[in-house]
């Protein structure tokens, strides 16, 4: 290393112009969730411009190539901001894919980038080859059972050389990048593996590592792994983009074996092997080639043959051809399958057809492999090894769940998930919790248990019977999900998260809630480990970005997605615990005409995804309610939250009188009015502070249940009223007969009381409605002028968010409105 790179490695400077690139990244991330979770406009737009504009120079300062693309952002947002358009949703796909990419290169730059830093040569298990020019002369040799480390022991958090000598594998230690470019100068190793202090040799060794054509070098890849000593969303991101294997604490040797080589332990050259081919030449031919290779063979030339061959043969793998009448092929999957003896044997499909359909259908029907015809011996031959490696690795007993927890072994969930891999709509997803390391040592190794009993009993409420969740490491845990729809599984992810908030652990004589971020990923990708590797990404940045939220993993892109407003609120909705992310607060309805004071409109909101995002409004989660099949519990909801706070009110000496919207829905609901008896009793509070608002839109094919609901509501002293009265104008001639208390006007009509033929229509509407005794309520008054015109038209009551703004102390003061508006 030169004198100056050593001196740019130690500049205080330098390391400071790093952290600060780091955190205009993560602003940068949070900039772009406050504007995603919301509808488009320009100050959030502004806020996202200024955090490129900050990365921009951060860039500049280091004189990184990064600048060109922090720059591309930065303009792109401006041309939006400078024009207050909206974007479309192709152009947010853009601009998501544009952050995702800058951020999670950024936040890991340091590991391509930073000058390296020297590291001492190591004195235990290293070799140290004389330094020669790291240049390729000749063509080299291929060592299949070399795996090199580069890094010292304590780097690696435990001794993977013992590990892999165990496994039949030679190994060769280097202190650092440099000391191992000699030996791939001659030989090239199975793979390398590399601690995070020399992450920086990665590059180099990799273009040493690429076959030389002139050389006339023709080698498979070598494999490069990354090893962390603590957790970093940002290289993690780096190295899955540059196709490097990343893991961090605890390491399984034995797993990141398996990562590297695709292999842990040798198959047997005597194995038996089941052909199923109708045509007896050709299952004549392959059989041939496999007896050569030194496989035992049994062909069968019908379904029913393989079938009762089965429990004789006892095959290790089975090569079925598609291309049989009919469903006979499927036939010998699914008896292999429903076989307790051979259920996890391999299984090879051979068919002539392309369509993803068909291998869609067989990969879904139990078949590891889909191969296409003609088939060649060789492949065939190289696919049965590699799956045989496979299942002797993988290939477990199928195993119940744990009693206690209802939660799988983590290898029985490795070994399902390989067997959905390619399936759609399967995806896995990973959940951890937030301080489980804190939490952990608290609870120690009894307390974790109960914490396992508590987890999985969340997941038998919320999951369904063929859902696989797991135990994967301590406070983290894997669930293989089969949903249809993306949203469906991140509705899913956030019914756990809410449900997990409500579950309290008892720590230390204190009983705290069980927040967790969740990360998902389809079930794409080489194997069932990287596609963890995904969802825990997607978690980890979860967690960095504040907790207690759900990310999806964009396999296309290696890009993060948080979860969308509609799987937050399904979330809410599933777990039916409405009162997460809520805030109650009261709108006063102000007296024109009326004598009445003390009456709010009950107005209830839902921070959902934390502070910055839009507040969800009632009716949107009466929307979401709706969707999800709750809106009976929704409205009983709403009700009882209602009396609640008219209860806690009256025990202060102060009389409310409150509006409740419901939704349409509450006319099915027969047992409503009962309910509210009920909670009326139990208050001990009388029904004339109570008024159950539902939309005019009943009066068009609800109408008789409208009345009878009506007639219900009487004996407890309930008032019934309409909102949003006078959007469809042809309804209001079916007010004539309606037993309703009040109508709550729509803010268009509301609005056009100034106008000489609106104000005619309003004026006989109120007019209408007080000769059938109902009072009316203006609603969304902006002015003092629009007031004056109100009451001239004999409004008696009226909202307004200018005026009389909602508030959650009640403390409106109607005295001053009562008799006079001007």
């Amino acid at each position: 290393m030169g004198e100056a790179q050593r001196s740019a490695a130690n500049d205080p400077h330098v390391d400071r112009a790093y952290e600060e690139l780091r955190q205009h990244a993560t602003q940068l991330v949070q900039a772009w969730e406050q504007l995603n979770g919301s509808r488009w406009n320009s100050a959030h737009g502004r806020g996202l411009q200024l955090a490129a504009k900050h990365l921009v120079r951060a860039c500049e300062r280091l004189r990184l190539s990064l600048t060109r693309k922090a720059g591309e952002l930065e303009t792109f947002i401006k041309v939006f901001v400078d024009t207050s358009l909206t974007p479309n949703a192709d152009q947010l796909r853009t601009l998501s894919a544009l952050v995702s990419t800058l951020a999670s290169t950024a936040l890991a730059l340091d590991m391509v980038a930073k000058p390296p830093v020297p590291v001492e040569p190591a004195t235990v298990k290293t070799v140290a080859p004389p330094l020669v020019a790291a240049t390729v002369k000749a063509a080299r040799q291929r060592d299949e059972d070399l795996l090199v480390l580069i890094g010292q022991t304590a780097d690696f958090g435990v001794d993977l050389a013992s590990a892999f000598l165990e496994n039949g594998f030679s190994v060769k230690a280097f202190a650092n990048g440099e000391l191992a470019q000699a030996l791939v100068a001659v030989t090239l190793p199975r793979a390398i593996v590399v601690s995070a202090a020399q992450a920086n040799a990665i590059g180099t060794l990799r273009g040493m590592v690429t076959a030389r054509a002139d050389f006339g070098e023709t080698h498979r890849p070598v494999g490069f792994a990354l090893v962390m000593q603590r957790p970093d969303i940002g290289r993690r991101l780096v190295a899955m983009r540059h196709g490097v294997k990343y893991f961090e604490p605890p390491i399984d040797p034995l797993a990141l074996l398996v990562a590297l080589t695709g292999e842990a332990v040798v198959a047997p050259s005597q194995c038996r092997v089941m052909l199923l081919d109708s045509d007896r030449a050709c299952g004549l031919t392959e059989a041939t080639w496999l007896k050569e290779a030194g496989y035992t063979v049994r062909l069968c030339t019908s379904a029913p043959e393989a079938i009762d061959a089965i429990d004789d043969f006892k095959p290790q793998i089975a090569v079925v051809d598609a291309d049989l009448r009919g469903a006979e092929s499927m036939r010998t999957v699914h008896a292999l399958r429903d076989n307790p003896a051979t259920q996890d044997v391999p299984v090879i499909v051979v068919a002539s057809s392309r369509e993803l359909a068909t291998r869609e259908q067989a990969i879904a029907g139990g078949a590891d492999e889909y191969l296409l015809k003609p088939v060649k011996p060789r492949h065939l031959i190289g696919v049965i090894e590699a799956r045989l490696k496979r299942s002797k690795r993988f290939a477990t007993r199928r195993v119940a769940p744990r009693d206690d927890s209802g939660l799988y072994p983590r290898r029985e969930f490795i070994d399902r998930a390989n067997s959905a891999r390619g399936q759609p709509g399967a995806v896995v997803v990973y959940l951890a919790l937030n301080e489980h390391e804190a939490l952990r040592k608290q609870l120690g190794i009894s307390g974790q248990e109960r914490l396992d009993q508590t987890i999985g009993a969340v997941f038998r409420e919320f999951l369904r019977p063929e859902d696989v969740p797991s135990a994967y490491q301590d406070g983290r845990y894997l669930i293989l999900l089969r949903r249809p729809q993306r949203n469906d599984a991140m509705g899913t992810a956030e019914s756990l998260r809410e449900a997990l908030a409500r579950r309290l652990i008892k720590v230390a004589e204190r009983e705290v809630p069980l927040k967790a971020s969740f990360g998902l990923a389809t079930l794409d990708g080489d194997s069932a480990d990287a596609v963890v590797q995904n969802a825990e990404a997607a978690a980890l940045a979860a967690m960095h970005l504040g907790g207690d939220r759900s990310m999806w993993f964009e396999f296309s892109s290696a890009s993060l997605v948080p979860a969308e407003r509609e799987a937050q609120l399904r979330g809410i909705v599933e777990s039916r615990r409405f009162a997460m992310h809520m805030e109650a607060r009261g709108v006063p309805l102000i007296p024109l005409n009326g004598r009445v004071p003390g009456q709010y409109e009950w107005n209830l909101l839902w921070r959902v995804g934390g502070t910055g995002h839009s507040p969800v409004s009632l009716p949107e989660m009466q929307q979401a309610a709706r969707a999800g099949g709750a809106s009976g519990d929704f409205d009983r909801f709403v009700v009882s939250e209602a009396l609640t706070q008219r209860a806690e009110m009256l025990k202060r000496g102060k009389q409310l009188r409150l509006a409740v919207d419901l939704s349409g829905h509450a006319l099915d609901d027969g047992g409503l009015v009962d309910f509210i008896e009920a909670k009326l009793k139990e208050r001990r509070l009388s029904g004339t502070g109570l008024a159950l608002t539902l939309p005019a839109l009943v009066l068009a094919e609800r109408i008789d249940a409208l009345i009878a609901f009506c007639q219900h509501s009487k004996p407890l002293a309930l008032r019934v009223g309409l909102r949003d009265v006078g959007r469809d104008m042809t309804l209001v001639h079916r007010l004539r007969g309606v037993p309703v208390d009040f109508l709550r006007l729509s803010p268009e009509l509301s609005a056009a009381a100034a106008g000489d033929r609106a104000g005619e229509l309003l004026s006989a509407l109120v007019r209408r409605a007080h000769q059938s005794g109902m009072i009316v309520i203006a609603s969304s008054v902006d002015s003092r002028d629009q007031m004056t015109a109100l009451q001239t038209m004999g409004v008696d009551y009226a909202e307004s968010p200018s005026l009389g703004p909602a508030s959650s102390d009640f403390n409106f003061e109607f005295s001053k409105w009562l008799g006079k508006v001007n």
